[in-house]
């Protein structure tokens, strides 16, 4: 009697111990499984960081790109390369002579007084005046774009700030030209433009004037 009670409980353990060593193996194989998992997913996730990259990347070039074969971008461009000099634009209607002196001026050329101001002013100097500013309202469109898709996410400043910085630090070189600008931009409600604008040191640190960014905020 004994020796068979003894066989039931050998019988006993070594079902129990079946049942615990596939308990065990079970409990190995789906660590081994969710282990190989988080691989997987880390591996995805790298993946998709890495595509997400290179398509701001590709995105922020296509962009630069676009504006800067933009024949009113060109045209803007050419005229801030010029600094304090003159430079000749010529475009299908006309031919004419540019400053710095002369965007300071025709951005700030308001439609509220755009009466008043045909009454002192050339109709060449008016067709100047409009040539500038349909050339930078461009510009600032662009602008306006990037910092559009640098909020949400299409594009990294990092991709997108040169060479836009050169033609910044020319913008903020000049406190009436600086402020010109800013003036221009808020009347207009071209406010993410400048809120780009801001992104850059030398926007402060060359214009001296208060902090644009309040009134872009504002109106954007």
């Amino acid at each position: 009697m004994n020796i068979q009670l003894s066989a039931e409980m050998i019988t006993t353990l070594l079902t129990a111990l079946g049942g615990i060593l596939t308990g065990i193996f079970a409990l190995s194989k789906y660590l081994q499984e969710q282990a190989h998992n988080r691989e997987q997913r880390q591996a995805q996730l790298q993946q998709d960081a890495f595509r997400l990259r290179w398509d701001q990347a590709r995105m922020a070039k296509k962009i630069n790109d676009e504006m800067y074969n933009d024949p009113d971008v060109d045209i803007a461009s050419r005229i801030l390369d010029a600094d304090d000099e003159k430079v000749t634009i010529k475009t299908a209607d006309a031919s004419y002579d540019i400053s710095l002196d002369d965007v300071i001026a025709a951005l700030q050329f308001r439609k509220s007084s755009r009466t008043a101001n045909d009454t002192t002013l050339t109709s060449a100097e008016i067709a100047k005046r409009t040539q500038i500013r349909d050339s930078f309202d461009v510009l600032f469109y662009y602008l306006s774009m990037m910092e559009h898709h640098i909020a949400n996410g299409l594009i990294r400043f990092d991709d997108i700030q040169y060479p836009t910085a050169y033609y910044v630090d020319i913008l903020g070189s000049r406190r009436t030209l600086a402020i010109a600008v800013r003036d221009y931009v808020v009347y207009y409600r071209l406010g993410k433009s400048l809120m780009f604008l801001n992104r850059f040191d030398q926007w402060y640190r060359r214009s001296d004037m208060d902090s644009p960014h309040q009134k872009a905020v504002s109106i954007s």
